[in-house]
């Protein structure tokens, strides 16, 4: 009787799933069982399975909230990821002050796309007092740390002079790298110099 109970329990996890995990074999229900438990690769998961709607109904608020437990115990792509919903206003209402400290989290933690975003908003005074000198040290460690469109943009810091000396071989340099890796607009910059 008890194994016929445990069957059905079983089943009924797979028919009836809680949250947003859903289909069984694509986000498995010990990926849910982990996230509530409180694994921080777990929560991202179901973050990225709730925002994509992969395998269940799209949930943005969901979405939000996994990532929010994740980025709480510090995973920086969780950090990354709730920072896009909060400057969107995506499950959360549009915060973008909220999206840029997110964004500074993952960047302090290393992650050279949260330093590049979070370079774009110092660029664009996005939730942050626009600061030219604090976009270039956040485009130079990006590109530094190999982002190719950071490399890009670090070299229209040098060609410009924005929060930085202009210095024509600099930005050359910068687009030859960004350029060797595909970003086209890299190679449109290149064509000026010729």
């Amino acid at each position: 009787m008890n194994k016929i109970l445990f069957y059905a329990l079983l089943l009924s996890f797979f028919i009836f799933p809680s949250g947003c995990a859903s289909a069984p074999g694509y986000y498995s229900f010990s990926t849910e069982m982990s996230a509530n438990g409180g694994n921080a690769d777990a929560q991202y998961d179901m973050g990225l399975v709730c925002q994509h709607g992969k395998g269940t109904r799209q949930d943005f608020k969901k979405a939000a909230e996994w990532y929010e437990k994740a980025a709480k115990q510090g995973h920086s792509w969780a950090m990354y990821n709730l920072s896009g919903l909060y400057r969107d206003g995506r499950g959360v209402a549009k915060d973008l002050s909220r999206a840029a400290d997110l964004l500074a989290q993952a960047s302090d933690k290393g992650m050279k796309e949260a330093s590049y975003a979070l370079a774009l908003c110092y660029h664009n005074g996005e939730g942050v007092s626009q600061d030219d000198y604090k976009a270039y040290e956040l485009f130079e460690k990006a590109a530094k740390m190999g982002l190719p469109d950071a490399m890009c943009d670090l070299g229209l810091c040098y060609a410009s002079g924005t929060g930085v000396a202009r210095d024509r071989a600099k930005a050359e340099e910068w687009f030859n790298k960004a350029a060797s890796r595909g970003v086209e607009r890299a190679r449109q910059a290149l064509r000026m110099y010729e």
